[in-house]
């Protein structure tokens, strides 16, 4: 699929302005410049730095997979005594599986992405091509060990003892050691079963079918005794039906319908229910039955005890949000925290932790204005305290030190002369006092805490800053080692240029719009250039990117065509969904050229050699509409329907 065809897919404006007369984008010069800034093509010319670590034993250790320029590897680190090497020996690992699967692996190309320690360290377990094996570290002896209990499509309990799995509609068990089946329920029908997720139109067509294969949808109780699931009813639900133009083994189109509702018909339902295993019976969850607004279905979580479970319910129309814990043994739903606002409730920004110790609530809010943290009784579902105040927003709550009572949270818009979505760590007494930021560079911070909260994983970059990664102390932020750096010196001898950043003010003079404008490596500032701005108006994301190394995927091959990129995102403000009425889209459409006219915005598009074409929000309107209708008919060829 071309990509303008799947930019159309997912409802993206893209406005392709008309060139003047005499400038040729698009030469073959143009194209072999461009392609070597595909994504696929950068990777063998920039290691962006970017450590995943894998925390071992619950302590301050940790391996993470570096995929360099020339290959992979496997590193250790020891906060704790500030070293780092090999996670083991490649070239010995490479030889013995190579000797053991009777098939040739590469020390920097081994062919799994992940492992896990034993717990006394002498050796590791890995899968390759899906089947589990161990490789001693002391002889590295590597054996193939028997296939797992639970297949593709079925779902294990934690001890490993029981399978859950869907066969025509209803939810079986099979116990492991001696292959006994146990059917749970005898009345599932077609769009009113068990265990099954709504699907969604990716996997039809990879499986060429309605039917579709999936893991059930099963949660198991830590202890293995008890499972929770629902029934989903989607019989009354409305549809949507889409056409592969251009099938595998066919020649005519293939049509494959999903469940898709619109506003204002009736959504697909799902009642949960706990099965006792040991016991051998279900319990109804003492619930109104849960609305699904999309495809997939609801999730649950057991607390660690195995008694009780909790789920996050949201209302339709997006106005309120629950929190709810249910006994286990007997049903019984209990609200902890109620969500509610007159306009919205962000299901995206609403996010909270559970305090085992304290048996309380870390929830999030934008009540106030700003997202901000708030502690509850989790017994009595009362307010104890706001823990967050001000200006600026809480993006993610990423670990809680429950014995020192203090919360780690990453946050954005605090940092005067920052672009304010770039987001720091922070650490706060969840009392609100001893506000700490942790994290000093002027860069968007990605982080992972290690479980004893001694020290935590850095990840820092801007679209125009090739980052790095450092391991830092958690109870100050100060460095203990630098672990990566980017390296974008290859990319930099080609004549590449960083994206640059651009802001203005839209309609309402307060709120700041932050975007970025990528120029081709042989940009001339003595031309004018046409402008393709991306927009897609979901409010549910932001998508201009924060990163080093989102800012080079895909979009720096389309500038060196001769056509400069733009992108926006409001501060304080919300753009429209996709599937906005005519009316509201012309009124996007025309407050972006408002905005491009504002004489600092189009001083600083200047300074970059650039000039909108549009010169009224009517024309760049008609301008936009224009494009669509030019590309929609290669879209439709090519078998996107835009949604």
């Amino acid at each position: 699929m071309t990509t303008c065809c799947r930019t159309l897919a997912i409802a993206a404006v893209v406005a392709f302005l008309p060139l003047p007369a005499g400038l040729a984008q698009g030469t073959r010069e143009d194209y072999q410049r461009a392609q070597q800034f595909l994504p696929g093509n950068l990777g063998h010319r920039v290691y962006v730095a970017d450590v995943i670590p894998h925390w071992i034993a619950e302590k301050n250790r940790f391996w993470y997979r570096k995929a360099g320029t020339k290959g992979t590897e496997f590193i250790l680190v020891d906060a704790q005594q500030n070293a780092s090497g090999p996670a083991f020996d490649h070239a010995r690992l490479a030889a013995s599986l190579s000797k053991a699967a009777k098939r040739e692996y590469q020390p920097t190309e081994l062919p799994f992405d992940t492992f896990d320690y034993a717990k006394d360290g002498r050796s590791i377990s890995l899968q390759v091509d899906g089947m589990p094996w161990t490789c001693q570290l002391e002889n590295y002896d590597c054996k193939r060990e028997p296939e797992p209990v639970a297949g593709q499509y079925e779902e294990a309990s934690p001890n490993k003892e029981w399978v859950a799995y869907v066969k025509e509609h209803d939810l079986y068990l099979r116990y492991a050691p001696t292959g006994e089946i146990v059917r749970l329920t005898n009345d599932g029908t077609e769009s009113w079963d068990y265990a099954t997720p709504i699907p969604s139109l990716r996997p039809m067509v990879a499986q060429g079918t309605q039917d579709v294969k999936q893991r059930p949808a099963v949660f198991w109780s830590p202890d293995s005794s008890k499972l929770v699931t629902y029934r989903m009813d989607t019989r009354s639900a409305g549809r949507f039906t889409n056409l592969q133009f251009v099938p595998s083994g066919q020649l005519r189109p293939k049509a494959f319908t999903v469940v898709y509702p619109l506003p204002g018909e009736v959504l697909p339902k799902a009642d949960p229910i706990i099965f006792d295993v040991q016991k051998g019976k279900a319990i109804d969850v003492k619930t109104a039955s849960l609305e699904i607004q999309f495809q997939g279905g609801p999730g649950f979580e057991w607390f660690p005890d195995s008694k009780a479970i909790y789920y996050q319910a949201d209302d339709r129309g997006e106005k309120a949000i629950e929190l709810r814990t249910v006994d286990s043994e007997t049903g019984e739903q209990k609200v902890v925290v109620r969500e509610k606002s007159d306009r919205y409730v962000d299901p995206g920004q609403t996010f909270f932790r559970f305090l085992r110790d304290s048996a309380e609530v870390l929830w999030s809010s934008e009540r106030d204005g700003w997202n901000h943290l708030y502690l509850y009784d989790q017994k009595t579902g009362s307010l104890k305290n706001q823990v967050t105040h001000g200006p600026w927003v809480v993006r993610q709550i990423v670990d809680i030190d429950e014995k020192s009572r203090r919360v780690y949270f990453l946050a954005n818009g605090r940092e005067k002369g920052e672009d304010p979505y770039q987001t720091h760590l922070y650490s706060v007494g969840l009392d609100g006092n001893n506000l700490m930021m942790l994290t000093p560079a002027n860069a968007n911070h990605t982080v992972s805490i290690s479980p004893d909260h001694f020290c935590f994983v850095d990840n820092s970059s801007r679209p125009d800053l090739p980052g790095e990664v450092v391991l830092r102390n958690a109870k100050d932020g100060s460095q203990i080692r630098v672990l990566e750096q980017t390296d974008a010196s290859e990319l930099l001898k080609t004549n590449w240029k960083f994206p640059e950043a651009f802001h203005g003010k839209a309609k309402d003079g307060t709120t700041d719009l932050y975007g970025l404008i990528w120029r081709p490596s042989n940009f001339d500032a003595a031309k004018k250039y046409p402008i393709i701005e991306m927009v897609y108006t979901g409010p549910q994301a932001f998508f201009v990117p924060k990163t080093f190394g989102a800012a080079m995927r895909g979009l720096p091959s389309v500038a060196e065509l001769g056509y400069p990129e733009a992108a926006a995102n409001p501060w304080n403000g919300v753009l429209a969904p996709a599937g906005t009425p005519p009316e509201i889209v012309d009124r996007l459409y025309r407050e972006f050229a408002r905005i491009v006219q504002q004489p600092d915005v189009r001083e600083q598009f200047a300074q970059m050699g650039m000039e909108p074409l549009a010169t009224s929000p009517d024309q760049f309107s008609a301008e936009i509409r224009q494009a669509v209708m030019r590309w929609a008919p290669i879209a439709k060829a090519a078998g996107v329907r835009p949604e």
